[in-house]
Formats: structure tokens, C-alpha cells, sequence
């Protein structure tokens, strides 16, 4: 599950951006130029790479990944695995020591586990890789793994949420609401400057109008002047 998370993190932060495919206005569709067919994949291509680089997400990953190539400190239980055909007993304190690594820098922090090395973990001290995930205490570094990492993804979440808010809530307080709301509010107050705009100019254009129908009158009655002397 946590190199599925990774993944689909990771997979955004590099997805292509199509910069030539704008998001469709609610007019756009409505013209019916576009089937549903062409505007689901033209909305597909608009909404690919929003997330390409984000520093929220990217810092995620790296928060996770930190937490599970640490050491926690204060560990005692020892288990015995074999390495490159020795058997060796050591302190439980990291993943690598159960049979947990990381593989290649290009997999972006994916897990490789090895089952054999894991097992001969469980079968020589259960009690020492249990606490290596779940050891709980008030210090970060003597924190379990899964301890530390359950609480990091928390406030992760939190983080995110308060940029983004969360669906379905009927308060938007985060920092996205709020920017679209003040958007919003500035829209109105353009389209409102937009209208007075145009009404000053149909009552200078019709003031227009009245003084140039004016002077055509006058025009008329000075030739019809002329015409008669």
C-alpha cells in the first residue's frame, strides 16, 4: 500500500502538462461545437500536470520516505537473519535489518522486501520487529515506524487540507477557497465597473446622436435659408 501511495504520488509530480489545452468555459460547451467524447479528453489533457512539481506533494514523498529510512534510537531487541550466507544478529532498528530496502534512486523511494530475510525476523524475535513498527514514546527518533509515519502522514493531510479544503465541506477556509472567493468577489466588482463603463457610454453616445440630429436640423433650416434669399 505504501508503494501504491508513493506511486500515484510521483506519477502526478511528473505527469505531462499540456499547456496548448485550456480548461473548457461553461460557454464553450454549451455551444455543442465538441461531442462528450471530445470534451472528456479535452478536459483530460487540461487537467494533466496541475500537480507536475508541486512542493506540497513532493514534500509528502520526501517525509515519508524519510521516516522509513530511519533508525529509532533506543532499541534493544536483537534478531538473527542470514546476509551473503552468514548468519548475523543484530538490533532491530531499521527496515533494512528485517528484509525491507529500497531499490533503484529512479523508483522514487518504491520498497523491495525480502521474505526470507523478513521471516527469519519473525521467527528469531516477533517482539523485537513489532516494536521497530510500533514502539511508542515521546521523543521522534525512539518513535516505531509506524508510529512516526502514521502521525507524518497525518500532517500531511493536514497540510493539504488546508491549502485545498476537503470535499463536501460547507465551509471553505482553505487558502484555495479563499483565493477563488476573493476572485470571485473581484470579478463581480469588474463586471459591476464594466456595466457603469457601458451605461456612461450609451448616454454619450445618445447625447451624441441628439446633438448631431440637432445640428442636421440647423444644417437644414440655414440652407433652406440660403436657398430662399
Amino acid at each position: 500500500k505504501y508503494n501504491e501511495v508513493i506511486e500515484t504520488i510521483n506519477d502526478k509530480l511528473s505527469e505531462q502538462r499540456y499547456s496548448d489545452y485550456s480548461p473548457l468555459t461553461d460557454e464553450e460547451i454549451e455551444e455543442g461545437n465538441l461531442t462528450e467524447s471530445q470534451i472528456d479528453k479535452w478536459q483530460e489533457k487540461a487537467r494533466s500536470g496541475l500537480l507536475k512539481n508541486d512542493s506540497l506533494l513532493r514534500g509528502t514523498v520526501f517525509a515519508m520516505r524519510n521516516v522509513l529510512s530511519s533508525i529509532v534510537t533506543g532499541l534493544t531487541g536483537e534478531v538473527t537473519v542470514t546476509k551473503s550466507s552468514q548468519s548475523v544478529t543484530t538490533v532491530a532498528n531499521s527496515l533494512s535489518v528485517i528484509g525491507i530496502t529500497t531499490g533503484d534512486y529512479r523508483e522514487n523511494g518504491k520498497l523491495h522486501l525480502d521474505e526470507n530475510q523478513l521471516r527469519e525476523a519473525l521467527q528469531s524475535n516477533p517482539d523485537a520487529v513489532m516494536e521497530l513498527f510500533t514502539k511508542s514514546s515521546e521523543v521522534t527518533a525512539e518513535q516505531g515506524l509506524a508510529y512516526r509515519l502514521y502521525d507524518t502522514i497525518n500532517h500531511e493531510i493536514s497540510r493539504i487540507t488546508d491549502k485545498a479544503g476537503t470535499a463536501g465541506s460547507l465551509v471553505d477556509d482553505s487558502i484555495i477557497g479563499k483565493t477563488i472567493s476573493r476572485l470571485d468577489k473581484d470579478m463581480d466588482k469588474l463586471e459591476d465597473r464594466l456595466t457603469q463603463l457601458e451605461d456612461r457610454y450609451w448616454r454619450q453616445f445618445t447625447a451624441m446622436e441628439k446633438a448631431i440630429s440637432k445640428m442636421n436640423q440647423q444644417s437644414m433650416w440655414l440652407a433652406q435659408q440660403f436657398m430662399n434669399g
